[in-house]
């Protein structure tokens, strides 16, 4: 083998070990966006989550009754009667 066959050999040895180290960065590259798309997915299942417990409540709401209002409100009946019976206490 003479040395200008070995120069080229070199060559198309470096050559092949900058092509290998190319495809790894793509790999990684490619590892990156796939990780990106799995977090956009959980992303998108939050949302839908979210819009479905939305929707519940704005049904629930449709459906609800006197008492199921004050109660969501926090105001109970008794305390409400009551300060019925003070203002005609007063009057």
């Amino acid at each position: 083998m003479n040395g200008r066959q070995r120069t080229e050999d070199g060559g198309q040895k470096s050559e092949d070990r900058r092509q290998k180290t190319e495809d790894r960065g793509q790999r990684t590259e490619d590892r990156g966006q796939k990780t990106g798309d799995r977090g956009q997915k959980t992303e998108v299942g939050r949302q839908k989550t979210e819009d479905r417990g939305q929707r519940t409540e704005d049904r629930s709401r449709e459906t609800e009754t006197p008492a199921s209002r004050r109660e969501r409100r926090g105001l109970d009946y008794a305390v409400k009667k009551k300060s019925w019976d003070s203002c005609f206490a007063v009057i």
